[in-house]
């Protein structure tokens, strides 16, 4: 299955939830799924992506959100595999100019699993950083979470579903007062030709807060999303519209937003 992100991803990235998510690594299809005497074998998977978002809310710090992303399966080591992924996500507004970079974020995920059929289960070390673009900041604003995550695939009804589980803890972090995340995502996709295919997903996210910091309670993100992917020769465009509740959209303000979104994505086959 190919998911999208954050931005994400995917289930991507979607990468949205508690600030904006990183690129989230597919797990291996179950025609993949090898035994632990599978020879050793490097660089076996790669998924890239890119593509942008219009915000439907009237606000010129949010216009539009750029997103590219890519993870590489870099040891499959048959009963499991050593994966890395990393998103880069840009908002753009309009305050200053047509198209005025405000912020940024990066991403950085490594993960280690163990494949129980169609079921794979696997620790994350999961690493944040956001930026203002063109303005003034001095101080760090980023975090590290180390925890682990359950995704599985599955078939009902035509279509192929690919599910999230995932829980951490934040290990490290500056500004920010997360002490830990967990959340729940589905995915799904059904073809309705062999060039077109219906995509969807949507996921939950929860942050465990450090109320002595800010003085807030725990948090809750969410994305939904459904949409169309057309495949061409050499690569995959999908289009699609989206809602979510977004946790800190800025990284100096601790809100929650609630917007739609409308874009593409533009996916490796």
């Amino acid at each position: 299955m190919r998911g999208a992100t954050a931005c994400g991803l995917t289930l991507a990235t979607i990468l949205v939830l508690g600030s904006p998510l990183p690129a989230r690594a597919q797990a291996s299809p179950p025609a993949a799924a090898a035994t632990d005497a599978a020879p050793v074998a490097f660089l076996t998977a790669y998924h890239g992506r890119i593509g942008a978002a219009r915000f439907t809310v009237d606000d010129e710090q949010f216009t539009w959100e750029g997103r590219f992303a890519g993870d590489v399966d870099l040891v499959d080591y048959g009963s499991g595999r050593l994966n890395f992924a990393a998103e880069y996500a840009v908002v753009l507004g309009s305050e200053r100019r047509s198209f005025d970079p405000t912020q940024g974020f990066y991403a950085l995920d490594f993960r280690a699993t163990r494949r129980f059929g169609t079921i794979e289960v696997g620790g994350v070390f999961h690493h944040v950083s956001r930026h203002l673009s063109d303005r003034a900041k001095t101080d760090a604003i980023d975090w590290n979470m180390l925890g682990a995550e359950v995704l599985a695939q599955s078939e009902m009804s035509g279509f192929r579903l690919e599910s999230r589980l995932h829980a951490s803890g934040v290990i490290k972090h500056s500004y920010v007062d997360y002490t830990w995340r967990s959340g729940v995502g589905l995915g799904l996709e059904r073809d309705l030709s062999p060039r077109v295919t219906f995509i969807g997903q949507g996921a939950v996210d929860f942050l465990g807060i450090d109320a002595a910091i800010a003085g807030r309670s725990s948090q809750v993100g969410a994305y939904v999303e459904g949409g169309v992917r057309l495949r061409g020769e050499a690569a995959a465009l999908e289009l699609f519209v989206a809602f979510e509740r977004r946790v800190d959209p800025d990284p100096l303000e601790r809100t929650v937003r609630n917007w739609g979104l409308v874009g593409f994505r533009l996916l490796n086959r």
